[in-house]
């Protein structure tokens, strides 16, 4: 049972009202019959008669029922006038008379019609003139094409004229159908019109539904969907907001939704976005992108990213706190602590922060070429280090404490930078360290690197008479492999 505790029952009028109250925008035929039904057992409402019947519901198999049917019982539905005007000003340029097709050009250079989500549709009123009229088009942040006005002194907008624009909020009812009759049982319309709202009555003319949940689940594709670009964005929390047709405009929206629902995924359909200072990310939230080369993320300090997960974006310039994942991704300047990383390719520089351990695996590096200044870096700090599986050159910095730290290469280079002042990091896998003859920091470097180099002057330094060949046979085969390794040792 869900019992909806914004709509507000009048019963003193006849017809009597149920009032849902802004800024909802929907009402399921299930959750107005629920909340009827408790309407009617209060203790007030028992002098009263009636307030709904409902049909249908039966079901036929473990997905299907039979649509549902509510009948209010002198009784009509209203969603909640929309007081507040979305722009009030002073016309700026005249309009004159009406063109030929019947509409004026509306001027205020003050206003930004836009930005106040102004559409074709909505209202406007000339306080001056005393005349009304509503909008064709929205021609740009300043300029509006209105229909002929009417009902006023000259029916045009005047330098100086004050008016007031409302926006038309389209409301709806949806899981089954809506019917009303009066008290003598016949019909009268089951919506009461409200200022500023547009009601979208929807109906089922099949003989069955399936269920609305299931149904609603499946619009939003495992997540919630937010893509302010987008032209069919909107806000609030009310279905169909969020899916994946009608995503989210606005963050806060977008994980109200996601909490409330209990999705996992925060898709980011669009090209750059930059998280609100102060929001709370840490509630199992799975930010899913367009891919590294598409969605540009920027996460600030203020922001609470524990538990997130990140995939596919690009980290520009953010901030990950601990017990995170970071996957196929890209991350550029970015401020990282303890968590995991799992193929990201990092650019610029990197600082890990506090002291728990921060695991990069199959990472690698995203600068081409391997000159100076050609690779990414890590200010290491007091962190624990494990470096899995890297590709590319990658430079540390800054390690000041005794904290484990192990990194093993597929390939690349190291650069340990002489600012290191403690502990002991230790290399391994396939690679070199760059700046070993240079090196004059004071951490302790435990090089376990390989290369083919190495390999083949270890190969040509060994004496024949060290290995267990005999024979000129023997020694030849020995001598031949030196020469291989030998040559092989020059062209590196």
């Amino acid at each position: 049972m869900a019992d909806r505790t914004d709509i507000t029952y009048i019963q003193q009028l006849t017809p009597r009202v149920a009032e849902i109250a802004a800024p909802s925008t929907e009402i399921v035929m299930q959750d107005y019959v629920d909340t009827s039904r408790l309407e009617e057992e209060r203790f007030q409402s028992m002098g009263f008669g009636k307030l709904i019947n409902a049909s249908g519901k039966e079901q036929l198999d473990a997905n299907t029922i039979v649509s549902i049917t509510v009948q209010e019982q002198n009784l009509q539905l209203a969603f909640a006038r929309r007081n507040d005007p979305a722009e009030t000003g002073t016309v700026t340029t005249g309009s004159g008379p009406p063109n030929a097709v019947g509409w004026i050009t509306f001027v205020d250079t003050s206003a930004d019609f836009i930005a106040a989500g102004v559409a074709p549709g909505s209202y406007i009123i000339n306080w001056t003139d005393r005349n009304t009229s509503d909008v064709v088009n929205v021609v740009d942040a300043n300029t509006l094409t209105l229909k002929t006005p009417f009902n006023g002194t000259d029916n045009e907008y005047d330098i100086g004229d004050d008016y007031s624009v409302w926006n038309v909020t389209q409301v709806r009812t949806s899981g089954g159908n809506l019917t009303a009759v009066d008290e003598a049982g016949d019909p009268i319309p089951a919506i009461l019109p409200t200022w500023g709202t547009q009601v979208i009555l929807q109906t089922s003319s099949s003989g069955t539904i399936s269920e609305l949940s299931e149904i609603r689940y499946a619009a939003y594709g495992g997540g919630v969907s937010l893509d302010p670009s987008n032209p069919n964005a909107i806000s609030g929390t009310d279905y169909p907001a969020g899916t994946m047709a009608v995503p989210s405009d606005n963050w806060a929206d977008a994980l109200t939704i996601h909490n409330t629902l209990g999705l996992k995924k925060l898709f980011l359909n669009g090209t750059s976005y930059t998280v609100p200072a102060s929001t709370d990310l840490s509630t199992d939230v799975w930010i899913v992108g367009g891919g590294a080369t598409v969605t540009v993320l920027t996460i600030p300090d203020s922001a609470n990213t524990a538990n997130l997960r990140v995939q596919d974006c690009y980290l520009e310039s953010s901030f990950i706190d601990d017990a995170n994942l970071i996957e196929r991704s890209l991350m550029n300047d970015c401020t990282m602590s303890g968590g995991f990383y799992f193929e990201v390719a990092f650019t610029g520089s990197q600082v890990i922060t506090g002291s728990g351990q921060c695991n990069i695996y199959e990472c690698y590096s995203g600068v081409a070429g391997g000159g100076a200044g050609q690779t990414p870096s890590f200010d290491v700090g007091g962190a624990i280090i494990a470096g899995r599986g890297w590709t590319g050159g990658v430079e540390f910095l800054n390690k000041g404490t005794a904290a484990a730290f192990s990194w093993d290469m597929d390939s690349g280079r190291v650069i340990v930078n002489d600012n290191n002042t403690a502990g002991t990091m230790t290399f391994r896998g396939f690679g070199f360290w760059e700046n070993e003859d240079t090196y004059a920091g004071t951490t302790v470097v435990d090089d376990q690197l390989h290369n083919t180099a190495a390999v083949a002057d270890s190969v040509w330094d060994a004496l024949i008479a060290d290995h267990s060949v005999s024979g000129s046979f023997g020694e030849f085969v020995v001598r031949r492999l030196l020469t291989v390794a030998k040559f092989f040792s020059l062209r590196t």
